[in-house]
This record gives structure tokens, sequence and C-alpha cells, in this order.
């Protein structure tokens, strides 16, 4: 089904509103709350119809002070996940990578083929899995997990198994992240949306952190990939899919030995979008 501007943008067109842009963070937070009231809840049990373990996926980057527009635009379209009457889940990330980054450096390079091994913790339900995340040179997603809240000897073999390219036993942590995160998915479940917001990185080997309030990432998951109302949206605003990693990304900016250049014009590109200053 093709989404119509006249039917996806009805909220917009009535209203010559503009996204609020002194909006504080905590307002803004209690204001997406308002905003996914519109939304029917979806339980965990039923997300599992639409895990998506393999998948395409497409990355927007929008303001966060966007967010409420854009939620109460998209509310007919989708369910909301629920979870204890909580509608936006706390996440935290540690990821693994070699002592010279190897990860991070095939991302920024442009590699077709490339890995990420990471804890990924859902702070509100206390579950904890180490996933490892796999991109083919078709842009295809392919995702395989176990429950663990650490990477150590008692999952070497589970990395041995699944990961060639570096010695599984030389990964030491290398960042930390925490966000909160909204999961949508459409009443078809042949579409997942997830929506990460308030960012917090810290660099595990040098102790630097930074907090990314102004950003916004919204990841579209779906088997294929088609049009979709969210993405109908964005296109009113001219936002186009733009390759974001939130591991590389927190790289960048906390880590003194790394290559950067690569990942420079991402910044730059980030400042512009979000017409405000990236980090705090």
């Amino acid at each position: 089904m093709i989404y119509t501007e006249k039917q996806i943008l009805h909220y917009t067109n009535s209203s010559s509103r503009k996204p609020d842009e002194n909006i504080g963070q905590y307002q803004l937070t209690n204001k997406i709350q308002k905003c996914l009231e519109q939304f029917s809840p979806v339980s965990l049990l039923q997300m599992k119809k639409v895990q998506l373990m393999t998948r395409t996926d497409r990355k927007f980057v929008v303001a966060a002070n966007l967010l409420p527009d854009l939620l109460s635009a998209v509310a007919s379209f989708y369910k909301v996940q629920q979870i204890d009457q909580k509608r936006i889940a706390t996440y935290a990330t540690v990821y693994y990578d070699t002592p010279d980054y190897f990860f991070y450096h095939a991302h920024v390079k442009g590699k077709l083929n490339r890995t990420k091994i990471r804890i990924r913790q859902y702070v509100d339900s206390d579950l904890s899995f180490l996933e490892i995340k796999n991109k083919n040179n078709k842009g295809v997603t392919n995702k395989i997990r176990i429950q663990a809240k650490t990477v150590d000897n008692n999952n070497l073999s589970f990395l041995k198994q699944h990961v060639s390219v570096v010695n599984p036993k030389n990964l030491p942590p290398s960042l930390n992240n925490k966000f909160q995160r909204i999961t949508l998915v459409n009443h078809q479940f042949t579409e997942r949306l997830t929506i990460d917001f308030n960012i917090i990185v810290k660099n595990c080997r040098e102790n630097n952190e930074a907090a990314i309030p102004n950003l916004c990432i919204i990841e579209v998951k779906q088997s294929h990939p088609a049009p979709t109302p969210l993405i109908n949206f964005l296109k009113y605003y001219h936002i186009r899919a733009s390759g974001l990693s939130k591991y590389c990304l927190g790289i960048s900016i906390t880590t003194n030995n790394v290559k950067k250049n690569n990942y420079k014009p991402k910044i730059h590109f980030l400042q512009k979008r979000l017409n405000h200053d990236l980090f705090c």
C-alpha cells in the first residue's frame, strides 16, 4: 500500500506550527509521553511476530524536538510497544572491539561486510543479551544473540562460532551508551520502528563521556524495503535516509587515538541537520 501525503500529513498541514526549538529535555520527554497516549498498545509477546532478526534497515536522523509532531502524525498507522505500563524504554549497551578498534575502522572505511559485538541490556526488564550484528554487502542485517550479561569464557564458544575476522579472546569493552527508545509496529506486523533519543556515550578505555540530547535516530526495519507512513512524513521535512551508527558516532567523539577523518563529514551533516549543537 502506498501512503499519500494527504493521508499522512493531515496533522502537519492542518496546523502551521513548526517544531518547538526551545523546548527543554524534560519538557520534551513529557510531551512525547502525551503523544504516545494516542497509540494503541502492543505487548512484548505480540512483538515477537515482527522480530526481523534478518532484515533491511533504513536510518533517519532528526532533531529531537520534531518527535511530538512526528508521533502525532503517524499515530493511526502504528501501535506502540508497552511493557509494565511504560511506552518509553531505557536501553544500555556495552560494545566490544579489538584494542585497535577493528570493527569501528571497518565501518567508517565503508567495508561492505561488517560486524558489531555488544551486550544489550533492557534496563526496565533487567534482561541482557550478547548480540552479534552482521551487515552484508547487500545491505541485509542479520542479528544473533544469547542471554548473557557480559563477554567472558562462558560464551566464548558462541563468539568463536560466529566471529572469524578477529580473535574473540581479545575483545575488551570499548564503548558504553545509554538511551531511551520508543518501539512502534504497523498494524500488519511487517514493519518495526525504533526511535532512540536522550543518548549518552562513554568511552570504556579513556573515560570520556558525551551527552547528545538533540539527536534522534529513527530506524525502519523490514524484511524488504517498502513505503511507510513514517517515511512519507519525513519526506515532507526533506529528511532522507542516512546511515548512522551510534557506536561509530560514540567512538569518534570520545576516543583520541582513532582515525576520524572519514566520520567528520557525518558529524558536520548532523550539526547542519539538527541546526543545533550536537553535544553537551
